[in-house]
């Protein structure tokens, strides 16, 4: 009987590129949107270099960062 391959483990820095792009959209606008980019930025550089996942999330991070700055 074989198993699932272990899942992905997802970056730490993308899901708060994400947190803080959703909260710069929302309410915190530039507060947020600057530390979403620089969260960003630092979590696709982790990621490139370690293979871990959540490279959609970091993407997405920035992109409302950048929109809300």
């Amino acid at each position: 009987m074989t198993g699932a391959p272990p899942a992905a483990k997802t970056n730490g820095l993308a899901i708060a590129s994400l947190i803080l792009g959703i909260l710069s959209m929302i309410c915190l606008g530039a507060l947020a949107g600057i530390p979403a980019v620089i969260c960003g930025h630092v979590a696709m550089g982790r990621i490139r270099a370690s293979g871990e996942g959540g490279r959609g999330m970091a993407i997405g991070g920035l992109v409302m960062g950048y929109i809300s700055i």
